[in-house]
């Protein structure tokens, strides 16, 4: 690469993360669960599953619990600014409910 005359070598730089996507239930209401793992840039979109139940599901910090942002089927996604999927948790009130999500 050529900048104003000059060579620049380009030794180690990050790629950017790609796309993810996918799905979380979590096992049993009241202990809670990360969402995944992987790097984002720009954040991540989550909606709670179309097969839920009627009740919430409670997306937040590892400490998460039913006093969280609850989401319900019917409820549009919610956008989070997060660098990781790691740093999101679940929890729900009905054992196997869950969400979908999509990020980058």
């Amino acid at each position: 690469m050529v900048l104003q005359g000059h060579r620049v070598h380009i030794t180690n730089f990050d790629l950017p993360a790609g796309p993810v996507s996918g799905t979380k239930s979590v096992t049993t209401a009241g202990t809670a669960e990360v969402l995944g793992a992987g790097g984002l840039n720009r954040g991540v979109y989550i909606r709670a599953l179309a097969g839920n139940s009627v009740n919430n599901v409670y997306i937040g910090g590892s400490t998460i619990d039913n006093t969280g942002f609850g989401l319900k089927k019917t409820d549009p996604p919610v956008f989070l600014s997060v660098d990781n999927l790691n740093s999101i948790w679940l929890d729900v009130d009905t054992n196997g409910d869950g969400v979908s999500y999509v990020g980058s």
